[in-house]
């Protein structure tokens, strides 16, 4: 019986150290339509981020959208994607941490087409395995698109499912051939006639690295991100992910003219410079990075409270200018002693911007914010210590009590109101916000900011969605005490309109953006927007849209001659807004 019973409570020990083993973090997140209501049993997939081929679950959403991703690892950055026939493929990020081991997505899927073709070469002959891209660039829809992909077959043909309505590109490319981009408008399944490839070099880019084995270069990615003046646009992935040859500089010829922004990323490495960037019009750059190795760069220092006293078991992480937005890059991390001192091997080269902050604390750094800093402008960074790297000199970092916010969001019913994104914004100027943090509601309504320093100026907390729209009356944050928020969601409004030219007639596949506006004045009274395609009868929703006022417009990047904007207009909670935009040719 003993023995048993010995042999029981091994089991439930190991059952339990097992369990804890087990990766802990959840993405919980729902699936819309064009329409903005929910769409059941479309397919949605979990991937490590810019691993498009390492599909770590998948799921489908249920009837009311809803799905659940579980058991996900909780130290990387994941990609979630859905896609139903004949609509968009969508995408979403979720940071997962130790420290923030839930994330909440929304997936929004549009109207698109299916665009055929085939790719030859200047003969007429096919051209096989040739990468082809479709696209809408500079979208940022809600619920953002991705370029789909594909492979041209033996007779040069390729099938692109998921393009987005409306104007749109599609860019193929092959050794040998110059990258082709072929504009478009199409507003149903088309077989198109994709221009032949060219046996032209066009730009040459050389990649080396120095410091590197040949075993190591082999494992190098580079990743690289063109831009025109400084708007982004979407390559190929093998392009957009090239590989470093294991025997010397990597070249790719056959570019567009371009700004290539390179960077190159191998485990238990740290390149110098961290990117580079070619300029636009050059025929031929050439980018030459060397390495450190993970710790060369140790960053020393001392915690103390504003009264001098050292502050013990403070962990800290740091980020690179890359990675400040929390979105990737290996951040170096240190916990400090007895006396609050730190070595921290940060993936840093000497000169380079970084920043520290606290995980887990009931502190956060404080620095006053000069010209140049982040924080100067931009709120969001007021809890970090932002220096540039210097393993020579040692950091005497003040940390001072924050103030801890805990929000829960119920509707009239006294339901929870589940993946609601909250804004916490402070008031800098009458009528101005600026973000300060960010949270998600939990199933249970339940949101969480990351500490944050106490002000002495109002802030509020706002947000909309499907499920509801809140907006909290402004209060001050208090150093020093968890402050607990219990809002009701009001009935979200809902903003439909329509498109039309000059004639009358709809304009399908154009972008329009909703801000929020005083509506006495017309002036937008802070940063946020969000962006809507028009169907293919020119029409278009907005739905949880918080009360208050608005104003809808179309952009000329939405490949129009003119510009359409309306009159600002109030939203009441539960109220439906019609608005008809008429663009001038």
């Amino acid at each position: 019986m003993r023995r048993t019973l010995r042999f029981v409570l091994a089991s439930l020990v190991l059952a339990a150290s097992l369990l804890a083993q087990q990766p802990v973090a959840r993405v919980d997140g729902r699936v819309l339509g064009p329409d903005g209501l929910p769409m059941p049993n479309v397919e949605v997939l979990a991937k490590a981020r810019y691993q498009d081929d390492a599909i770590l679950a998948k799921t489908r959403s249920d009837g009311d959208g809803m799905f659940v991703i579980s058991r996900m690892p909780d130290d990387r950055g994941l990609s979630i994607t859905a896609q139903a026939p004949g609509h968009t493929l969508s995408v979403a990020w979720a940071e997962l941490s130790p420290e923030q081991p839930f994330a909440g997505v929304e997936l929004r899927l549009y109207e698109a087409n299916t665009l055929r073709g085939r790719i030859v070469d200047p003969e007429g002959r096919p051209v096989a395995g040739a990468s082809v891209l479709g696209c809408k660039d500079m979208t940022w829809f809600h619920g953002q698109t991705m370029p789909v992909e594909t492979t041209s077959d033996a007779d040069g043909r390729f099938e692109l499912r998921g393009v987005p309505i409306g104007d749109c590109v599609v860019r193929a490319y092959a050794s040998g051939f110059a990258l082709r981009e072929y504009w478009l408008t199409a507003l149903v399944d088309s077989e198109i006639e994709m221009p032949p490839l060219l046996r032209e070099d066009g730009t040459t880019l050389s990649i080396a690295v120095a410091g590197l084995s040949p075993e190591e270069a082999a494992k190098t990615s580079l990743y690289l991100y063109p831009t025109r003046h400084g708007t982004g646009f979407k390559v190929p992935k093998c392009l957009e992910r090239a590989v470093l040859a294991a025997d010397g500089p990597c070249r790719l010829a056959g570019l567009p003219d371009a700004e290539w922004h390179v960077e190159p990323t191998l485990p238990g490495v740290t390149f110098d410079p961290r990117s580079a960037t070619t300029k636009l019009g050059e025929r031929a750059p050439k980018v030459q990075f060397k390495i450190t190795r993970d710790g060369s760069t140790v960053i020393r220092g001392r915690v103390t409270d504003a009264a001098g006293k050292p502050l013990a078991n403070q962990t800290m992480v740091c980020r690179t200018q890359r990675s400040q937005s929390m979105n990737g890059g290996r951040p170096g991390r240190a916990t400090t002693d007895a006396e609050g001192r730190f070595a921290l091997d940060a993936p840093l080269v000497a000169g380079e911007p970084y920043s520290l902050h606290l995980v887990g604390s009931d502190y956060a750094f404080q620095q006053t914010k000069t010209k140049g800093m982040r924080g100067s402008s931009d709120p969001r960074y007021w809890v970090r210590w932002e220096d540039v790297a210097d393993p020579a000199r040692e950091l005497a970092l003040v940390a001072l009590p924050v103030a801890k916010l805990t929000v829960t969001v119920r509707n009239g019913n006294q339901q929870p109101v589940p993946f609601l994104w909250l804004d916490l914004q402070i008031e800098r100027e009458p009528l101005q916000l600026s973000d300060l943090a960010y949270a998600t509601t939990s199933r249970d309504g339940v949101a969480s900011f990351p500490g944050v320093h106490g002000a002495d100026v109002d802030v509020v907390v706002m947000g909309s969605g499907p499920a509801g729209a809140v907006r909290s009356a402004p209060f001050r944050l208090v150093a020093g005490e968890h402050q607990r928020l219990e809002l009701v969601a009001t009935t979200p409004g809902r903003i439909e309109g329509l498109v039309v030219d000059a004639g009358g007639q709809p304009l399908p596949g154009v972008r329009v953006s909703l801000r929020n506006v005083d509506v006495a004045t017309g002036k937008q009274v802070d940063g946020s927007w969000s962006n809507v395609p028009t169907d293919r009868r020119g029409r278009f929703v907005f739905t949880g849209v918080a009360a208050g006022g608005h104003r809808v417009d179309v952009g000329l990047h939405a490949k129009t001659d003119g510009k359409g904007m309306s009159e600002p207009f109030e939203v009441v909670p539960g109220g439906k807004v019609q608005v008809e935009l008429k663009v001038e040719r």
